[in-house]
């Protein structure tokens, strides 16, 4: 297939080069907002920590998953490197998943692969795209899940298939676990540009999404809640942000 899609070569080349560029000229750990998150590493290597947010634990978890595989490698001069890598590791999976969204997403509105190939390869280093691959925040697990998200609606607008719904319930799930500021922007657009969904849903059928959506998310939240002892709306008073919009 590469051999006979140069641009699919070039985004593969452009992911290789944006990577290799975080990770040789950004060091995650150095960032101002990593010590407000890193006690769910703590909590995770096994240490008594209190956390002061109630974000999904997940995308912490499977940061601690990849750093404990390094752990043997780790000395007083190198950690700081060893846990950037495993932050840029992950969120280079969670980014390539969410590369898969977004062709699939594309290939439903019937763009050419192409077409598709150049707009992922120009999306590798859009600004923002960077950031959340070198930051250990958890707007790069949203990323990941939300094109999915979109394409399971489109896929249901198009055949009417109520399975396409369903599959798309886990991904909304974790994304309004992972972050209230995310989940408020997701559900708004959500709402905003698919509401035609909900005048195709019988009474039945929205009663049973809507049933399976909220037990898997209060599962997922007290799950959340005995790690962090918070709801995804607590954080930390910061008085750096008073009066400001």
């Amino acid at each position: 297939i590469i051999k006979k899609n140069k641009f699919l070569l070039v985004l593969i080349i452009s992911i290789f080069i944006s990577q290799n560029w975080i990770n040789l000229f950004y060091i995650s750990s150095r960032n101002p907002d990593f010590s407000k998150y890193y006690d769910y590493i703590n909590y995770f290597m096994g240490l008594n920590v209190d956390i002061d947010y109630g974000q999904n634990s997940l995308y912490y978890l499977l940061v601690t998953a990849l750093l404990k595989n390094k752990i043997e490698t780790i000395t007083f001069g190198n950690l700081d490197f060893v846990i950037s890598f495993s932050v840029q590791n992950l969120n280079l999976l969670l980014f390539i998943f969410s590369l898969f969204g977004f062709y699939h997403l594309l290939k439903e509105m019937d763009f050419k692969n192409n077409t598709i190939f150049i707009s992922l390869t120009l999306f590798c280093f859009f600004p923002q795209a960077l950031i959340a691959r070198a930051f250990m925040k958890p707007e790069i697990f949203v990323l990941a899940l939300f094109p999915w998200i979109i394409v399971f609606f489109e896929r249901f607008l198009k055949n009417g298939s109520i399975n396409e719904l369903y599959k798309a319930i886990p991904f909304l799930v974790l994304i309004c676990n992972s972050k209230a500021s995310a989940a408020g922007m997701t559900i708004i657009y959500l709402f905003i540009s698919y509401f035609e969904i909900l005048k195709k849903l019988s009474l039945k059928n929205f009663i049973i999404i809507f049933v399976s959506f909220l037990t898997l998310f209060s599962l997922i939240q007290f799950e959340n809640f005995k790690i962090t002892n918070n709801f995804i709306y607590d954080r930390v008073y910061d008085e750096e942000y008073d009066y400001k919009a």
